[in-house]
């Protein structure tokens, strides 16, 4: 291509000589001139690229270079490394090293930047690299004179942070070329650009990302909104905690109970489960906040007392059931079927009195159900006929219930008197109140010999105050 020259030669001064002769015979083209020696690209490409003019008005396009950085031109980086680790000395090697990672800082800031934002999507990343690597076409000058490569468009607050994370945060103002400037200023290059800082600002402003270029600049200005915002809501947690221990502590004394008894209270299962909260430090911030009465929190930590408690356990081990369930499949005839494993599901626990329906499964035997069973409804070929025997060998059988109820003081309690006084047993119970409705709902597992016994027993435990609704569970 006669349009275009290069010219390789041995040193840097050598490079501008040369320059300053074509200058010389040709006229070079306004703007066309591009010292990339003085001021390398992000990957290390260095030239001296200009535009003249000969007498017949022919443009020709030249790049002069050396021969090391042709060599990095046409073969990489790596060539670059490979070369100077084979022909320098280990002093040389060394700061060559340090050079290289000077070089490449910018490539230390983009991992950086990666890491801080896992939740960056990978095309997201690389749009963002190629921004700041492809478009850096813009350079300035630090007073010291150290060259900042920054993309088209960039301001000084995408150059403090290319400076350094705590110069961008810490930004104040600029001077650029020794004269004051809004941050948003758009830099040239050749700009000389200082950043002014306080020790006394906040931080970064939102109002930043709304002008700012580099992906650095962007993720460190997030990221240090992020930990302000966080910061603050930590410091307004922690105010509003120390009201709430405040309030809660006022009404103790203005009532005259003890304050250490009423503070471990708060960890209670029970107060927990009143209020809908995790933690004890939970209940206290929300007091804080007016979100709860303190009135309220101390009226329940004296409900929770330990005689209640003991009662509880008592009514419970009256109650446990040691009765093996897997003599039940006597109980059951399989029509046509003799010898096979039968065992009533877990899902609807069968009771007598229930239409029950046998299903085949594969290597399990017959698993037996009501015949309202959701789980085998709809099921077409591997249902069987099955009936209750006439003479059961089972007093009791398993029906799991779920109990709606009125949230009250001593529930609990009155719920299982009734079942301990009803001789029925009993084999789990769980409570959950719902602060929002003031309700509380209550699970457990009991043991009855048919569906009338069952029946029996959820009339009378519809009569206990408070009791909204009964209902046998299917699973």
């Amino acid at each position: 291509d006669l349009q275009a020259i290069r010219v390789i030669t041995d040193t840097k001064l050598q490079c501008y000589e040369i320059l300053g002769l074509i200058h010389e015979k040709y006229v070079p083209i306004p703007g066309r001139f591009k010292d990339y020696i003085a001021m390398p690209k992000p990957n290390l490409y260095q030239s001296l690229h200009t535009t003249v003019c000969d007498s017949d008005g022919n443009l020709f396009e030249i790049q002069i270079r050396t021969k090391e950085m042709d060599r990095i031109a046409d073969n990489g980086v790596a060539a670059h490394w490979s070369y100077k680790e084979n022909s320098m000395s280990k002093d040389d090697a060394s700061k060559n090293q340090k050079l290289t990672r000077q070089q490449f800082a910018w490539l230390e800031q983009m991992i950086t930047m990666y890491e801080e934002n896992p939740d960056t999507t990978d095309s997201e990343y690389m749009d963002q690299v190629q921004k700041d690597i492809f478009e850096a076409n813009v350079y300035c000058l630090t007073p010291n004179g150290k060259i900042v490569d920054l993309p088209h468009g960039s301001t000084p607050i995408d150059f403090a942070y290319r400076i350094h994370t705590e110069v961008g945060n810490k930004a104040v103002g600029a001077l650029v070329n020794k004269v004051i400037v809004p941050l948003n200023t758009i830099l040239k290059t050749g700009d000389v650009v200082e950043i002014k800082t306080s020790k006394n600002i906040i931080g970064p402003r939102e109002d930043w990302l709304k002008f700012v270029k580099t992906s650095t600049a962007r993720s460190q200005i997030k990221k240090a909104i992020s930990k302000r915002e966080q910061q603050e809501k930590d410091d307004i947690n922690e105010a509003f905690y120390k009201k709430g221990v405040q309030l809660l502590e006022e009404t103790i004394l203005s009532r005259k109970l003890n304050k250490d008894e009423i503070f471990d209270s708060l960890s209670q299962l029970s107060v927990l489960n009143y209020f809908n909260a995790k933690s004890a430090d939970e209940i206290i911030l929300n007091v804080g906040r007016r979100a709860i009465g303190s009135n309220i929190v101390v009226t329940q930590c004296c409900d929770v007392r330990p005689d209640v408690v003991v009662q509880i356990n008592q009514l419970m081990k009256k109650t446990v059931v040691t009765q093996d369930l897997k003599s039940s499949k006597q109980d059951i005839k399989i029509k046509g079927i003799e010898g096979i494993k039968v065992e009533p599901a877990t899902c609807c626990k069968p009771i007598p009195g229930d239409l029950i329906v046998g299903y085949i499964t594969r290597g399990s035997g017959v698993k037996v159900h009501r015949k309202n069973c959701p789980n085998v409804i709809h099921e077409k070929k591997r249902l069987i006929e099955t009936s209750w025997a006439e003479n059961l060998t089972l007093k009791y059988y398993p029906v799991d219930l779920e109990i709606l109820a009125n949230d009250r003081r001593d529930l609990v309690l009155d719920l299982l008197s009734l079942i301990s006084s009803t001789k029925i047993r009993i084999e789990s119970l769980n409570a959950k109140s719902h602060y929002e409705t003031k309700t509380a709902t209550i699970s457990c597992t009991v043991y009855v010999s048919d569906v009338n016994h069952l029946s029996t027993l959820i009339a009378n435990l519809s009569k206990i105050t408070g009791i909204l609704e009964v209902n046998r569970v299917f699973h």
